[in-house]
């Protein structure tokens, strides 16, 4: 739909379903701003422990819905078994 529609990512890129995909598991979509998720020490993404995350919910526009983003985790969990 969104390709049909003529939208692009913020790259000028169509969208591919791993983009779309990105999207739906990142729960930064939902509002949430996330500090600390990263090791900045390193030069390759190595996630910190979650319990060192710093969430601040609202701080940012939100484009997903909350309760729908539980939703989609749920069949997305769903569909690996």
């Amino acid at each position: 739909m969104l390709n049909s529609e003529g939208l692009k990512t913020n790259k000028g890129n169509v969208y591919s379903p791993s983009t779309v995909r990105g999207i739906l598991t990142n729960e930064v979509y939902t509002g949430i701003l996330i500090w600390n998720k990263y090791d900045k020490k390193t030069r390759e993404k190595k996630y910190n422990d979650k319990k060192d995350w710093v969430k601040i919910d609202n701080r940012i526009p939100k484009i997903i819905d909350k309760k729908d983003f539980v939703t989609v985790q749920k069949l997305l969990r769903k569909g690996r078994k």
